[in-house]
């Protein structure tokens, strides 16, 4: 067999090879020499420490400000009347069984009204866990509003005067 060769002359046009259509990568190169100057690294950003006047004037709007971006405790005041609130405790012990009116629902369960004898209404909490076993994702899946059911009371809370039931 006989290699193909290809003669160039100085008069003929010179064939390039084709172009490649993808771009190589190259990696930077960073040439030292010993009189060129050294890089430094960019300095660290620092808090300066400043000193702050100790004089309760001075300090008083610091206090001021501080105080203002606490939570705001919540309102915790009664539930109930306090006088119709003590006679359904004296006559329903945590454990009674009491019959309520579905009145609302919350995200977490359901408020029920017990109707005592003398007409006075006590508004009571049934939790979600308190309603099924195992506890519905709702309160409505179990209960519709306007509806009576029997709840036994779980516990009472004398300072918000309102008490927690579960359903029998």
């Amino acid at each position: 067999k006989v290699a193909a060769v290809e003669v160039v002359t100085p008069d003929a046009p010179v064939k390039k090879a084709p172009a490649k259509r993808v771009a190589k990568k190259v990696a930077a190169v960073e040439v030292v020499t010993p009189d060129a100057p050294v890089k430094k690294a960019p300095a660290k950003r620092v808090a300066k420490k400043v000193a702050v006047p100790t004089a309760p004037a001075v300090l008083a709007p610091l206090v001021e400000a501080v105080e203002s971006r606490r939570p705001v405790k919540r309102d915790r005041s009664p539930v109930n009347g306090e006088d119709d609130f003590r006679s359904f405790v004296r006559y329903h012990r945590p454990g009674s069984r009491v019959t309520a009116e579905v009145h609302s629902f919350t995200s977490h369960g359901a408020l029920v009204h017990v109707t005592l004898r003398s007409g006075a209404v006590i508004e009571c909490y049934a939790p979600t866990s308190g309603l099924a076993d195992p506890a519905p994702a709702r309160a409505r899946d179990v209960l519709r509003r306007g509806e009576h059911h029997a709840f036994t009371l779980v516990s009472v809370d004398l300072d918000r005067r309102t008490a927690e039931v579960s359903l029998v």
